[in-house]
């Protein structure tokens, strides 16, 4: 049983001695980049607390972690209040920043790296910073590492929903308790490259499991003495910001109570056993965003199931999707996202102006 969970990554928000507008967990905003994970829930068997008997066996191979990331770097001088940032060169527009509104943050990326120059919120709040953030350094490969990068942090339990935060960058740490007995926390690494002008990523996942289990099963009269047991393993994932869908087998854990041992058993280290999708690109609506406003249609340029139209204040517009495209005539001039589940089961969220 899967269940989907919506992590929204808070790109470059740091603090900044010599900047003009400080950034602090107060005023920090999602800027154009969303994960979506779908993480399967392990099996309701194998060791539990106090259960009795030698070879009990937990079985994590099912756990499979599937996410999408998708951003849409554009031309700078494509994005609107680009004036305020002559030297960026390529930059991402979302609507939701501060108070409502659309964000654009803006970046120069030349032959030494990618560099955050500074945002724009609501048309009218300028966020410059003297010396810029760096984002990555070039050159860059793939196992070479960096810490200027977006940020998140997650705690999740299963069947419930999170939204990250800000946590010191270069780190993704995601905390959960999966079920009774059964604790798990993961260490997220970031290694990027540059590939054609598409930012993609490689990660080590360091998964460890901490399992609490009685060592004296049986024993009547005795109450049970309770020990913790503790293993990590770790696995490779990739994706990029155009999206990718990684799952990774982890493998089972064996304990032996007859011999109070932890044992391994098919746990997975390979990172080649990933299995690693990649798309060629991302799903976008044709035109849309400034300069280019939908007037009439708004076509995807990859299948999608279903859409809602959300405007600024969040009500839902009525719209139809027919042949992968939806009718906004009837919708007034202005500002909304459309929200679409696309073929994977994948939920995205696209800004689009509406001016007829």
């Amino acid at each position: 049983m899967k269940r989907l969970l919506l992590l929204s990554a808070v790109f470059g928000a740091f603090t900044s001695l010599n900047a003009q507008f400080i950034i602090n967990p107060s005023t920090t905003f999602s800027a154009g980049d969303v994960q979506y994970l779908s993480i399967d829930t392990l099996p309701n068997s194998g060791i539990s607390a106090g259960q009795s008997g030698s070879g009990q066996s937990y079985d994590i191979s099912d756990f499979d972690l599937n996410f999408e990331n998708i951003t849409n770097f554009r031309e700078a001088e494509l994005i609107r209040n680009n004036e305020n940032f002559p030297t960026a060169t390529i930059g991402i527009e979302q609507q939701g920043g501060p108070g409502g509104g659309t964000v654009q943050v803006f970046f120069r990326k030349d032959a030494n790296g990618i560099f955050l120059e500074g945002v724009v919120a609501q048309d009218s709040i300028v966020i410059e910073y003297s010396d810029e953030q760096t984002l990555v350094e070039f050159p860059s490969a793939f196992n070479s590492s960096y810490n200027d990068t977006y940020y998140a942090q997650a705690t999740f339990y299963v069947g419930q929903n999170f939204q990250g935060t800000q946590i010191d960058s270069g780190r993704i740490t995601i905390d959960g308790n999966r079920q009774a007995a059964f604790d798990g926390s993961g260490t997220l690494k970031s290694i990027t490259g540059l590939f054609n002008d598409v930012l993609r990523e490689r990660a080590t996942v360091t998964e460890t499991q901490t399992f609490e289990l009685c060592i004296n099963p049986g024993i009547p009269g005795f109450p049970c003495a309770w020990q913790e047991f503790n293993s990590e393993t770790s696995t490779n994932v990739e994706y990029n910001f155009y999206g990718a869908e990684s799952k990774f087998p982890l493998g089972s854990l064996t304990y032996n109570a007859a011999e109070d041992t932890l044992q391994e058993v098919n746990t997975n280290t390979d990172p080649t056993i990933t299995s690693i999708t990649e798309y060629d690109g991302p799903n976008v609506i044709e035109g849309g965003i400034y300069p280019n406003p939908v007037k009439t249609t708004a076509t995807f340029t990859k299948p999608v199931q279903s859409v809602i139209l959300m405007d600024a204040s969040g009500k839902q517009q009525e719209i139809k999707l027919v042949n992968n495209s939806i009718d906004l005539t009837e919708v007034s001039n202005g500002n909304y996202i459309v929200i679409a589940v696309n073929q994977a089961g994948f939920v995205e969220h696209h800004p689009i102006v509406v001016a007829h």
